[in-house]
């Protein structure tokens, strides 16, 4: 997306002769087969669980790794490792929670 909004300074007609725009199509749609596979492979819960944790964890990789973008460092690294505690906490919480289970739909 980033690399796609730079050539969209360029006008219209360079961005639609860009290879990013095509890409960003291309891996949105394979993305999305990813999802429907996973969600079919087995329970809802399970794939859920890994994705919630997983896409912000790639999506920061990502930017950073790819794009070289800047992660802010210093007091702000607390929060956030807190947050991130709570969210994966929570996932894994609703994972095992009993309710969500085949034995209590049945009777």
């Amino acid at each position: 997306m980033k690399g796609m909004t730079t050539t969209f300074a360029g006008g219209i007609g360079h961005l639609l002769a860009s290879w990013q725009v095509y890409a960003m199509v291309a891996v949105g749609v394979f993305g999305m087969l990813l999802v429907q596979s996973a969600m079919n492979a087995g329970k809802l819960l399970a794939a859920q669980s890994g994705l919630t944790l997983a896409d912000p964890v790639l999506s920061v990789l990502w930017g950073v790794l790819a794009f070289h973008e800047r992660v802010r460092s210093g007091w702000f690294v607390v929060p956030e490792v807190i947050g991130m505690g709570i969210v994966a906490g929570a996932v894994v919480a609703l994972a095992r929670s009993p309710l969500l289970s085949e034995s209590s739909r049945e009777g």
